[in-house]
């Protein structure tokens, strides 16, 4: 890229040096001038320092770029790109400086060349918007006559960036019509400068550049650590008097999306847990006039940690502009945990550590608690470990891995006082566990009784039981409209995998190959590629890996839940498709259909105005995906969706990320177990929910016809973002209000209208897919007449952005 640029300016420095030899007797011939609209010569030089010189109108011309210069009526200079189009002229007028040269006549004018061959540098470079992973530029055009311009270049090279371990970037060129004025330059890194160049080019090739520098916007920062409670001489730190927490962490290296300009320290008192919102994060005083039970205790710098290896929260110091309140109240539970803060070009973002209300054990958290003990009593007596670090035992199983602390401070102790506690308490406690044995037992009698008369009345149907489907309710909408009846065990005891092994094939785990290659992760485990071996051949697969021994009972639910969703719908040729099940001892290899690509990438792919300019030029046209196929693709979409809705099954997340198109055909992707994202492509719903699901969980197969309606939007706008111009947190009031996407100039009236249709207030008024289906069907017959992907003047495609459209 550099050393097309670098040739480009030799080329024009050559070309420069030339006209300083040679420029006085490069003229071409006479020809008629006509003063009309469109002329041969079409930017007049009104400030020329030696006026009716053929040697300062040439010079002129090449500071213009153009590649002639005209002389008319006895000095008036003109520069242009073409000439003759009028045919021969008459020119007979003598030259105001130099009398011994003709410059053209009254209707005449007298041609010159200048030998420039390359437009001029575009007017100016502005940054329009920038994203994590994108810049949005904007040019004036070239100072030189249009028709001399064939196309612009964008050289783009990355100069820093915060990544220390790697800078490598490979450079961009995007190469764009001759009428663009600004692009959007994406694939880029977060918080990295770059510098970008636009050049005009004519058939002899580039001109010289303009060039500005830009920073992309930072990322959220990484994660921070774990705060550790400090250690000395291999003994846990105890808890001062005054009630202090002694915390240890490390500072993040090399965090890439931008520079770490600070870290908070965050105190959570978690005695009475309440709603945790990082948004209200704000110093103690602060927190105690809203009632808050969180406050940030600090902001330090990374200089910090040259100088300091603890931090004592609660030593009631100023750090920044935050009061490190204390000494903490003794009986109160307190959380500690980090927040790393990023600053850069007027942005701000914040990633704080994990934070849990249910349970201790969370992995981004100190917990101390503070109880009223004598520190000098002895140990044995009582069984705590003064002033030592414990760690809770983990209750459920979500919380495997995790790491909590807890110290404990001990005032005032009665030794005899303990005794007699713990005698009371002790009968108290044998008491109870008599009674409740008791109760324990009867309920067991009464349930074995209840259930061996139910499958005395059930006979042998009882295994039919367990895989029912119920209509939608609002109490299963979680689960995509349906409810399995899993708890409900047969007579023959078989679980609830036992009887869906009995509907879905059953994979020879030969016939399975594994690749290994990891391309997301499912609600269950990893997604894999794979190739599964069948009677027909080999057919290429993508495989969710389930280790089935760490799943909890809830989770086996749901996992059945889902295969069953996707196996009840069964083969439809525009859903995707479950292949089978294989298990081993360990796993179980959920085998679903592969998806090549999805209708996004698809759509913003053949955006051919962004990748490949030189089509358009030949065919006029702002795609390279045709028509028809764009329409048989929604009413394919549509189908899957009608299939959905027959079985009372709910999307949920329906979106054109989650459209896959295989081997030219659309199918429904995200419907169940075959719902996978790929690593950093979680995607935010927010700007394809319908308007009543911003304020009811409770979904239906309207709420999807919504979705759709959005997904055609982006359909006929080749991949824009819904509300590009509308912050997600405002989405639901905007939309509440009527804020729907746009008609753009692409959809014709009849297929907008759909669209609206799908997006109406009341859900009554909203189509069914089987109507969708028809009406898309009837478009399908003429299609150009109701998706025009023709040149138009001023032409832009709708933004797309990939911040707003992820998590």
């Amino acid at each position: 890229m550099l050393l097309q640029i670098a040739v480009g300016f030799l080329y024009v420095a050559g070309v420069r040096a030339q006209f300083d030899t040679s420029i006085h007797r490069q003229y071409i011939n006479c020809f008629k001038f006509e003063n009309t609209d469109d002329p041969d010569f079409q930017i007049e030089i009104t400030n020329l320092t030696s006026v009716g010189s053929i040697e300062s109108c040439v010079l002129a011309c090449q500071n213009q770029f153009s590649m002639y210069a005209g002389l008319h009526d006895g000095g008036r200079c003109f520069c242009g790109s073409s000439y003759g189009r009028f045919g021969p002229g008459d020119c007979k007028s003598r030259c105001t400086q130099t009398p011994s040269d003709i410059c053209g006549g009254e209707s005449a004018i007298s041609v010159y060349s200048t030998d420039v061959k390359v437009p001029g540098p575009p007017g100016s470079l502005e940054l329009v918007e920038t994203e994590m992973t994108s810049l949005g530029i904007r040019w004036e055009p070239a100072k030189t006559p249009e028709d001399f311009v064939t196309d612009y270049h964008v050289f783009v090279e990355m100069l820093r960036s915060f990544d220390h371990k790697n800078q490598k970037f490979t450079s961009k060129h995007l190469q764009l019509s001759k009428t663009a004025t600004g692009t959007r330059i994406v694939g880029l890194r977060p918080a990295a400068l770059y510098n970008v160049s636009v050049s005009a080019a004519s058939e002899h090739g580039l001109g010289p550049v303009i060039s500005e520098s830009f920073w992309t916007e930072i990322a959220a920062p990484d994660k921070p650590n774990t705060p550790e409670l400090v250690s000395h001489h291999g003994q846990e730190h105890e808890v001062e008097d005054d009630n202090e927490i002694h915390i240890r962490f490390q500072a993040l290296t090399n965090n890439v999306g931008g520079p770490i300009t600070a870290y908070r320290i965050v105190v959570i008192n978690e005695t009475e847990p309440a709603p945790f919102y990082e948004e209200n994060l704000d110093t103690w005083e602060k927190a105690q006039e809203l009632g808050l039970k969180y406050w940030i205790a600090a902001e330090i710098s990374p200089d910090w940690f040259d100088t300091h290896e603890e931090f004592v929260v609660g030593d009631q110091r100023f750090y920044g502009e935050y009061e490190n309140h204390g000494p903490l109240p003794s009986k109160y539970d307190f959380h500690v945990t980090v927040g790393a803060v990023s600053s850069f070009n007027n942005v701000t973002k914040i990633t704080y550590a994990d934070v849990s209300h249910d349970q201790h054990a969370d992995h981004n958290i100190v917990v101390f608690e503070f109880h009223e003990h004598n520190l000098n009593h002895d140990d044995e007596s009582h069984g705590h470990d003064h002033g030592n670090l414990r760690k809770h035992s983990p209750s459920p199983p979500a919380i495997k891995d995790n790491l909590s602390s807890r110290i404990v401070k001990d005032t005032n102790h009665n030794p005899d006082h303990d005794a007699e506690g713990l005698d009371n308490l002790t009968v108290g406690l044998l008491i109870c566990i008599g009674v409740c044995s008791v109760i324990l037992l009867g309920i067991i009698s009464l349930y074995g009784y209840l259930r061996w008369t139910v499958n005395r009345s059930s006979g042998s149907n009882g295994d039919a039981q367990e895989l029912t489907l119920h209509t939608p309710s609002p109490s299963n909408h979680e689960h995509g409209g349906y409810e399995l009846g899993i708890e409900n065990e047969g007579a023959s005891g078989l679980s609830g995998l036992d009887l869906l092994r009995e509907s879905v094939w059953q994979i020879p785990r030969n016939f399975l190959e594994l690749t290994h290659e990891v391309v997301g992760r499912g609600r269950f485990g990893s997604v894999i590629k794979g190739i599964v071996n069948s009677g027909e051949g080999q057919e290429a697969a993508i495989v969710q890996v389930v280790p089935e021994k760490i799943l909890e009972k809830s989770e086996t639910k749901a996992m059945i839940r889902d295969i069953e969703m996707v196996a009840k719908y069964g083969k439809h040729p525009n859903i995707m498709s479950l292949i089978g099940l294989c298990e081993e001892r360990d796993a179980i290899y959920v085998v679903i259909e592969e998806g090549i690509m999805t209708f996004k990438q698809v759509l913003l792919d053949n955006r051919a105005l962004v990748h490949n300019p030189v089509y358009v030029q030949r065919n006029r046209r702002i795609s390279t995906l045709d028509e028809s196929t764009l329409i048989r693709y929604l009413v394919e979409i549509a189908q899957g969706l009608e299939r959905l809705e027959m079985e009372k099954i709910v999307h949920r997340k329906l979106c054109a990320r989650n459209i896959m198109i295989c081997n030219d055909i659309a199918k429904v992707g995200g419907v169940g177990i075959t719902d996978y994202c790929q690593p950093g492509q979680d995607i935010d719903m927010a700007r394809w929910r319908a308007q009543e699901n911003f304020k009811s969980r409770a979904l239906s197969s309207k709420s999807d016809v919504w979705s759709f309606g959005v997904i055609m939007w982006e359909a006929v706008t080749l991949g824009g973002t819904p509300y590009p111009d509308v912050k997600t947190k405002d989405l639901p009031t905007r939309i509440s209000r009527g804020k729907r996407p746009p008609q753009t100039t692409n959809p014709s009236e009849s297929l907008y209208q759909l669209m609206l249709e799908c997006w109406q207030h009341d859900l009554d008024e909203r189509p069914h897919f089987t109507s969708i289906v028809h009406s898309l069907q009837d478009l399908a017959i003429n299609p150009q007449d109701h998706i025009n992907f023709g040149v138009r003047p001023g032409f832009e495609y709708e933004h797309f952005s990939n911040d707003l459209e992820l998590l």
